[in-house]
């Protein structure tokens, strides 16, 4: 069986994980934003605070945790990730060449996040509706944070059309 605290230390450990991919092996996804997604691109300082950011949350919630608050934030943002995860798959798809992180990202977190719905509610830790509203948050914001670049340009042809 799956423990608690590895669920909880596995959130800044993939975090990581998917970082490398993205920034460092094999890496680009600055690169591929300036090809792809030239009007959503960021300064590099931008993206490593924003994940520095990401895997320093991860790991306070891994040590701090314990009640409803603290699996309702771990909820959010394994949801937000794997969310993050499987926006990068889709552009994957989408541009049909690699995109950093389309690897780490959905393999890692998905599974994660299935994994931790079942054990904070089969071990009751949380109720399912705190869960679920948890859940459906860290989705909805992930949807806009990671799809704001494709409705900007898909508004903006209709604009000029």
């Amino acid at each position: 069986m799956v423990s608690l605290q590895s669920l909880l230390w596995a959130l800044p450990a993939f975090l990581c994980i998917h970082v490398v991919e993205e920034f460092c092996y094999p890496g680009g996804f600055i690169q591929w934003m300036a090809a792809f997604n030239p009007r959503r691109i960021k300064s590099t300082r931008y993206y490593i605070a924003i994940n520095t950011v990401g895997i320093v949350v991860g790991i306070i919630i891994a040590l701090t945790a314990k009640d409803i608050i603290g699996y309702c934030v771990y909820v959010f943002l394994v949801t937000f990730m794997a969310t993050n995860g499987l926006s990068h798959l889709i552009a994957a798809v989408q541009e049909r060449v690699y995109c950093p992180g389309c690897v780490s990202g959905p393999l890692l977190f998905i599974p994660l996040a299935i994994v931790s719905y079942w054990k904070f509610t089969t071990d009751n830790l949380i109720n399912w509706q705190s869960l679920v509203l948890n859940a459906i948050l860290g989705f909805v914001v992930g949807f806009l944070a990671f799809t704001v670049h494709r409705r900007r340009a898909s508004s903006k042809v209709t604009r000029e059309e």
